[in-house]
């Protein structure tokens, strides 16, 4: 279940940072290139008639590498600490029809496993 919603997420982060880091035109701290043509189709998320969907997640602000992990740790507002740990595992999944790297997220929260 867990890696599912990890892929679906990964799949609206990578659209989301595709949009994002477009220039606009405006000085707006865009990423200074030009921005892909919109294709808001619902026939552009059908696996059978392609899509702008790949494995290879190669985002600057969001690399999804083979092998990778990354920790991220701090306190909650209650002042437990925290743990956040990512690893990006050999393994692809299709979801929907779309192939989609397997990132797998552990929660710890005072060195206990909670998800």
């Amino acid at each position: 279940m867990i890696k599912r919603i990890l892929s679906a997420f990964l799949v609206l982060a990578l659209a989301f940072f595709a949009i994002g880091g477009c220039s606009s035109g405006g000085g707006g701290g865009g990423g200074g290139g030009t921005c892909p043509e919109i294709n808001t189709d619902i026939e552009v998320c059908d696996p059978e008639t392609g899509g702008p969907f790949s494995v290879v997640v190669d985002n600057g602000f969001f690399p999804v590498v083979v092998g990778s992990e990354t920790v991220l740790e701090g306190f909650d507002d209650e002042g437990t600490l925290v743990r956040v740990e990512t690893t990006v595992p050999d393994e692809i999944e299709v979801v929907a029809g779309v192939t989609t790297q397997v990132l797998v997220e552990t929660e710890f929260e005072d060195d206990e496993l909670v998800e």
